[in-house]
């Protein structure tokens, strides 16, 4: 246990924790909201029309999906160094793979990472290659989706 420094008991200030990760994930929403843009992101209904034959898929955009929007910026996969985001070598593979990269807020949304498409401002729709999440402890403060046309 920390002991308290004499001169903070003399003074009467007392140590209170700070939640740093709460303090930081609105941070991240102010910035995501300011400069970046929404992205509607598209989770694909995995069923199949017969189920005895589950090699002839359907087009999957007949069948139901998931949908929802959140904030995001836009960058190219080469910039992550620059801003400072160090990756594993399976990680740089999985970037490597896309054209671009949305940095997006978690909003509402589990797993994100885990969605089929996205569709851009400009109506582009792009499938996601692959996708990975910052998450220091069990709060995920942003989702990194690699996309490709």
């Amino acid at each position: 246990m920390r002991r308290a420094r004499p001169w903070a008991v003399a003074s009467g200030v007392t140590m209170a924790t700070i939640d740093y990760v709460a303090e930081f994930l609105v941070e991240v929403e102010a910035m995501l909201e300011e400069f970046g843009s929404p992205i509607e992101v598209i989770k694909w209904d995995p069923t199949v029309a017969d189920p005895a034959e589950p090699w002839i898929a359907d087009d999957p955009r007949g069948s139901g999906k998931t949908s929802s929007t959140v904030n995001a910026v836009a960058v190219s996969p080469v910039s992550l160094l620059q801003l400072g985001i160090e990756l594993d070598a399976r990680e740089q593979d999985g970037f490597k793979r896309g054209d671009v990269v949305y940095v997006c807020e978690p909003g509402l949304v589990p797993d994100l990472h885990s969605f089929d498409e996205v569709i851009d401002v400009d109506g582009t729709v792009r499938r996601i290659v692959y996708g990975s999440q910052l998450r220091p402890t069990d709060v995920t403060l942003l989702y990194y989706l690699v996309v490709k046309k």
